[in-house]
């Protein structure tokens, strides 16, 4: 067999954005910019996690006023980081139960009679220190954060072999796209 970790991509990232909308607070997954502690224009994640003292990352006073506009800075930053966490939280179940449907683990669960859960969460990204401590608390899990963990998605990247490179050429004036490789192109939809 094969060994390698199991990964599932969430949508949880600094950069999500807060919005209000019918009263409430609401993170949604989508990048308007940078979080407004670092001078973007629209309140973040990592806006919520500056304002709770749960990074040094930006301006404090700048994330203050950006979840001001929300609500109550405190409920505010307190309702972002419960959807984050509950975001991933709701993941990693779904993780463990698509595995259990598998039947190799059907099986193995019913030789052992318990259901696995993480026993040690491995946290790497720049909000790894202030997410998967508590979300690991929640899960009765370990933590592990490995030293570089802010900067693993860059050193991934850094040192990942390409499986396929092409070359695309686009043209915004002209609104055209060409892929060398492809020998061909076409036009940009307006």
């Amino acid at each position: 067999p094969v060994r390698a970790f199991a990964t599932r991509s969430l949508p949880v990232g600094g950069d999500d954005v807060a919005v209000l909308e019918d009263g409430k607070v609401l993170l949604r997954p989508v990048r308007l910019g940078m979080a407004a502690c670092l001078g973007g224009s629209e309140p973040t994640l990592t806006d919520a996690l500056r304002y709770l003292g749960e990074t040094q990352v930006g301006d404090a006073g700048m994330a203050r006023a950006a979840l001001e506009r929300l609500g109550p800075p405190s409920v505010v930053a307190e309702a972002l980081l419960e959807q984050a966490l509950s975001r991933i939280e709701s993941g990693i179940a779904a993780m463990f139960e698509a595995w259990r449907r598998e039947p190799v683990y059907r099986l193995w669960e019913l030789r052992q009679k318990e259901k696995r859960h993480p026993d040690v969460l491995v946290g790497v990204g720049a909000g790894a220190t202030s997410l998967v401590p508590r979300l690991a608390q929640r899960l009765g899990a370990r933590v592990l954060i490995p030293s570089y963990a802010p900067v693993a998605n860059a050193l991934g990247a850094a040192v990942a072999r390409p499986t396929y490179t092409t070359t695309v050429h686009i043209d915004t004036e002209r609104r055209t796209l060409a892929v060398a490789e492809a020998g061909g192109g076409g036009h940009l939809a307006p």
